[in-house]
């Protein structure tokens, strides 16, 4: 990966944290993009969503929905005392 990518993808996933780190609760895809100033998230934020939850920095859940494909899917900071 070349050196403005590697930038690129790093600024990505701390907009991502710091939309996150501001919210106390879970939120959805629509949320997260809202909080960077987008109709909805791209490629890009859900590669950076994904490196995050490999990394163990935020938490993902995927709640049933009767809407679109059946589910809808939640992220939040990874909280160290393991509440829900």
């Amino acid at each position: 990966m070349s050196d403005k990518r590697m930038e690129k993808q790093l600024h990505t996933q701390s907009a991502i944290l710091d939309v996150l780190s501001k919210q106390d609760t879970w939120v959805t895809r629509a949320a997260i993009a809202k909080g960077l100033g987008l109709k909805r998230l791209a490629l890009a934020q859900l590669q950076a969503l994904s490196v995050l939850e490999g990394a163990g920095k935020i938490e993902v859940e995927q709640r049933d929905d009767p809407r679109f494909i059946g589910f809808a899917t939640w992220y939040r900071i990874k909280q160290e005392d393991n509440q829900s």
